[in-house]
């Protein structure tokens, strides 16, 4: 905004310089100005240049962090997973080890029934002592029924002794089958430990990967941001670069039409100051910057030498390389040379009108008849005398 108003104030400044000659400098002020604009353009394209190549690291860099993102992800779903089925698995483990426990109460729960039950038998006869009273004690009417009776029992005997020795080997199988259960477990719980450990590790580098891709992230937003910012302030200093181009190609044509009119209003308005034939000259101290040198005009001995406009004289005397010359000032950065003269008539200072005599040639010499060499210039700058001279008076150029 500062800049718009910057350039507006010219602007308007131009335009009061169009007006008012006294302000006629301001042109180069536009023209600074101008270069400022343009240096300051070329840092900012310079700058963007650099923040386009800061987007695009800052996009290839998220790109590769969301990549390593979606990694983390995928292997923290596994191990999610993982863990689970291990869940699964010690949760089965643990019924299995319950259910073997409730068997192992079981069973030593029977074992112990059956120990109490021989206990009880064998304390009953060791109280009785005899078998005859133990065979009394069971009532048997014969001989053959007490040995049966016998039997039975020895028989009863080590079948007792046969479920206990059993059920003490299913006993041990199921606690050897427990130490197994346990160890299987304490195996799935390191497991289960290294997992979460695994797990944690991961979702710590996943929450600093996020972190990184926030970070990234929001250097790419500043960067998008910022070139935003540059491209705009580039609009408006490429917009008030051509402003101000435009307003110096219009002052420079401005100027270019009034010295074009101001020339036309000195273009062949100089008299011939002197009769006789011109032919191209050369300048006393070389060919000027435009190629002009003035002219050579071939006279008689006397003639007189006229002021070609009205003026005033800035120098009459002697000039070397130049000899007797008057140099007279026309106003507008206008003047005019007369060299070779014999005899000046007008002094430095004086005003004279056009066509007043100010000098007279010399005579013929043995070398040559009487030239008189003549310059117009502008602004010290050599023109070419025929574009100027109203007319080729009596003489031609050849």
């Amino acid at each position: 905004m500062k800049l718009r108003l910057l350039v507006v104030s010219i602007i308007v400044v131009v335009q009061l310089a169009w007006t008012a000659p006294a302000c006629a400098g301001i042109l180069s002020d536009v023209q600074d100005t101008l270069a400022e604009l343009t240096d300051r353009v070329l840092s900012i394209k310079d700058s963007l240049l650099g923040l386009r190549k800061r987007e695009s690291e800052a996009l290839k860099a998220l790109s590769e962090r969301e990549s390593q993102l979606e990694a983390v992800k995928a292997e923290l779903r596994s191990l999610a997973n993982t863990t689970s089925a291990l869940e699964s698995e010690i949760a089965s483990l643990e019924l299995s080890l319950k259910r073997s426990e409730s068997d192992a109460r079981a069973l030593a729960a029977s074992v112990e029934q059956a120990t109490d039950l021989l206990r009880m038998q064998l304390r009953y006869l060791q109280k009785h002592g005899r078998v005859d009273d133990f065979l009394s004690f069971l009532a048997s009417e014969s001989l053959v029924e007490s040995q049966l009776t016998v039997k039975s029992l020895d028989q009863l005997l080590r079948l007792t002794d046969r479920v206990v020795a059993d059920y003490y080997s299913q006993l041990a199988e199921l606690g050897r089958r427990r130490s197994e259960l346990l160890g299987l477990m304490r195996d799935l719980d390191a497991k289960r430990s290294e997992l979460n450990r695994t797990r944690q590790n991961r979702e710590a580098a996943l929450n600093e990967l996020i972190k990184k891709t926030d970070e990234t992230r929001s250097a790419l937003a500043n960067a998008r941001s910022q070139i935003s910012d540059y491209e705009r302030t580039l609009r408006e200093l490429e917009e008030s670069s051509a402003e101000l181009q435009a307003i110096i190609e219009a002052q420079e044509r401005e100027a270019a039409e009034l010295e074009r009119k101001a020339r036309e209003g000195w273009i062949r308005s100089f008299l011939w100051p002197v009769s006789g034939n011109g032919t191209a000259g050369h300048s006393m101290i070389g060919r000027s910057d435009r190629g002009y040198s003035g002219i050579e005009i071939e006279t008689q001995a006397g003639a007189q030498v006229v002021a070609a406009r009205s003026g005033q004289v800035v120098h009459s005397g002697w000039v070397n390389g130049y000899g007797s010359t008057v140099v007279m000032n026309h106003g507008s950065g206008y003047s005019t040379i007369y060299a070779h003269c014999y005899h000046l008539k007008v002094a430095a200072g004086d005003f004279v009108v056009a066509g007043e005599v100010i000098a007279e040639m010399g005579g013929v010499t043995a070398d040559s008849p009487p030239r008189l060499h003549f310059e117009i210039r502008k602004d010290g700058l050599q023109l070419d005398p025929m574009e100027y001279l109203e007319s080729v008076g009596t003489g031609a150029l050849r």
